[in-house]
């Protein structure tokens, strides 16, 4: 949004989003609350991160709250595969992404400006394998999420 501060927001806004998704699909899993449930929980996660942040209230960095919450869905995540009968496929899905996830976020950090990866004249961009990496780290999420829903 051309470094503009609304751009920002949004920019912010929508990482908030991303990640409010597995917590409450981890936590909903863990309770094993059904389906509307979780997406209450997602309303209620997302709008307490979401709208503070767009009102420029929100208390600490979007780093700060991934600090928190990625360690917090590794940790849930595992305590969830453990519960998962032996052969569960969704694990090494979950991990792929997990991994896609962690090297984009380096990717990112090295990407800002000033960084060792932050060259304008560079044909290739980390922001742009920041990106892409998401993108892989969202595809094996969902493939570890359905295989959970395939093997019942």
């Amino acid at each position: 949004a051309s470094g503009r501060a609304w751009g920002a927001t949004v920019d912010v806004v929508s990482m908030l989003l991303y990640i409010a998704f597995p917590v409450a699909w981890g936590l909903t899993r863990w309770t094993r609350a059904s389906e509307r449930s979780f997406w209450l929980l997602f309303g209620v996660i997302a709008l307490g991160m979401a709208v503070p942040r767009a009102l420029g209230v929100f208390p600490v960095s979007g780093s700060a709250v991934y600090a928190v919450i990625i360690p917090a869905i590794i940790v849930l995540e595992t305590l969830l595969y453990r519960r998962q009968p032996a052969g569960s496929r969704s694990g090494a899905y979950l991990l792929g992404g997990g991994a896609c996830f962690l090297l984009a976020l380096v990717i990112w950090r090295l990407s800002h400006s000033g960084a060792p990866l932050c060259d304008p004249g560079s044909l290739v961009q980390g922001h742009a394998i920041w990106h892409l990496l998401c993108a892989g780290a969202t595809f094996f999420i969902f493939l570890g999420y359905a295989s959970e829903a395939d093997e019942g």
